[in-house]
């Protein structure tokens, strides 16, 4: 079953499974499939998790309400540090791709610079953001909680602001135009529609339990608003990260190589050496 829903995925990509291993390297098109995957992962498994320890409702609740207590708290917090660090891996990767295409093709301009360096600040927010998430629980501590939602959000969707603008003014096929503009208006419009109704909704609430809304609560409309502009959010949000693929899928990373430093020091006054020795 997911092989059937992820190749159709990666061949509107334009990779095909032999490229999902490089020889001689490893493909950085991995990162935005791993973040994905493991955003799906997370979100689930914990869902239901927490949906067998009868700590929330089954209906329209929000993503963090599914990691908020023990024990799914501990493989939200777990995974979502994991997604966080391999985001920020892919918004750089992708920065440096761009910086890569500018130097190929003689387009070195420094608003092209400068937009690609505005892109991955807000990616780079973004990756934090989703850290705070992880580990400041909503139960623990609300208020970091939050500031790490609006990171998390917020620089997500400045982020898919930031690439759609640089998609159409530099790059990109025609396709990955058009999905990224609209996964960017959904994203957008979802991100922008949440806090309001989040808002109304904690006002009005006069239940005893917030993460059971149940439908003769008040304001529980504009619960069912928010929660699943939240979930569009999020799932538009990996959608465009998957995108990503489309241009990491030509790029890959070799293994880091370690050197002594004092060896290259010697190598160095050898090299001074032999220099001298050939002046004299």
């Amino acid at each position: 079953m997911t092989k059937q829903f992820l190749y159709p995925l990666l061949y509107f990509c334009g990779i095909s499974k032999s490229m999902l291993l490089c020889s001689g390297g490893i493909g950085l098109h991995l990162l935005p499939i791993l973040v994905c995957v493991l955003t799906f992962v997370a979100v689930t498994s914990c869902y239901f998790l927490s949906l067998t320890q009868d700590h929330l409702s089954p209906y329209f609740p929000y993503i963090s309400d599914a990691g908020s207590k023990i024990p799914e708290s501990c493989i939200f917090g777990q995974l979502l540090n994991i997604v966080s660090v391999l985001a920020g891996l892919c918004f750089y990767s992708w920065h440096k791709h761009l910086l890569d295409c500018s130097q190929k093709f003689n387009q070195q301009c420094y608003r092209q610079i400068r937009l690609a360096r505005v892109a991955l600040c807000f990616g780079l927010i973004c990756a934090v953001g989703m850290s705070i998430v992880a580990n400041f629980q909503e139960t623990a501590v609300w208020s970091m909680h939050l500031l790490g939602a609006g990171l998390l959000f917020g620089g997500g969707s400045a982020y898919t602001l930031a690439v759609t603008y640089i998609t159409y003014k530099y790059l990109g096929h025609s396709r990955i135009r058009i999905t990224r503009l609209v996964l960017t208006f959904i994203s957008v419009s979802s991100f922008l529609l949440q806090p309001t109704t989040g808002l109304v909704a904690r006002f009005m609430y006069d239940g005893d339990n917030i993460r059971k809304w149940k439908p003769t609560d008040q304001g529980y409309s504009f619960h069912v608003v928010s929660s699943m502009s939240e979930w569009i959010t999020a799932l538009s949000f990996i959608c465009f990260i998957f995108t990503l693929v489309w241009e990491l899928k030509d790029y890959k990373v070799h293994e880091i190589k370690i050197v002594h430093r004092w060896s290259i020091i010697s190598d160095d006054n050898y090299g001074n050496n032999n220099d001298d020795n050939m002046l004299s």
